[in-house]
């Protein structure tokens, strides 16, 4: 299983789109927060989540896009992400 980071921002997009958005990427087992190698869970910046999928980088963005898409009003969302094997990262605990 590959570690992924996806940022997504939607345009003309409320409050309720990002709960939504939220939500779906919960669905899809993307999360936005990432444990620390102490067991501990970390906050990532707004509109980040990550997730361990065994798919290509362009399978995960054609899921992304299908459960963010309908959320972004005045044009598709931007949405970047990739895989990766080692990181570090400076964060705030999750409460």
């Amino acid at each position: 299983m590959a570690n992924f980071i996806v940022r997504i921002e939607l345009y003309n997009a409320d409050y309720d789109d990002y709960e939504t958005l939220h939500k779906r990427m919960e669905g899809i087992k993307f999360y936005r927060y990432i444990m620390f190698p102490n067991g501990k869970n970390h906050d990532l910046p707004n509109g980040t989540y990550f997730g361990k999928r065994d798919l290509t980088t362009y399978q995960l963005l054609s899921e992304v896009k299908r459960v963010a898409k309908p959320l972004s009003k005045s044009k598709d969302p931007s949405i970047f992400l990739c895989s990766f094997n080692d990181w570090d990262a400076s964060l705030y605990p999750s409460k």
